[in-house]
């Protein structure tokens, strides 16, 4: 049995593998898990180190259309709150970046969470999922 660390980098990695297959000419950044050796304790340990402490991918360059530089935060988890909180601590410029949140649900199925703008209130809406390697807009972002 895989443990949840070992599951979610493999999450990551399938996320990042799907966003250089779909987007010509994208360069993606997946934060990798950093371990270190401890001299004193002599084991060595590893942790975390997410881009601003919320994001585990970024993609730029993924043609028209995303033109904008790609933050996401990907999870296996099924209550998102915790992220959705960290993430609303960026103060994040939305005419300049995406932020989003991939969450793995099924074996084959990724819903996309987008960050918005509504009434001045920045809000995460489900904005797409991916169904077997197909990218599907939903209704939900208009």
């Amino acid at each position: 049995m895989k443990s949840k660390r070992a599951a979610g980098n493999q999450f990551q990695d399938r996320c990042e593998k799907w966003l250089l297959k779909n987007f010509s000419g994208c360069v993606v950044h997946n934060q990798k898990t950093a371990s270190s050796f401890i001299p004193r304790l002599g084991i060595w340990t590893s942790k975390r180190q997410d881009i601003l402490g919320c994001i585990d991918i970024l993609a730029v360059g993924c043609d028209e259309v995303i033109s904008k530089p790609l933050f996401i935060q990907c999870t296996l988890h099924t209550g998102i709150g915790k992220k959705e909180e960290d993430l609303l601590k960026v103060p994040w410029s939305l005419d300049h970046c995406v932020v989003e949140i991939w969450q793995g649900v099924e074996s084959r199925r990724i819903v996309i969470r987008r960050l918005v703008k509504r009434d001045g209130v920045k809000v995460f809406v489900k904005y797409a999922e991916i169904r077997s390697g197909k990218y599907i807009k939903t209704e939900e972002d208009e």
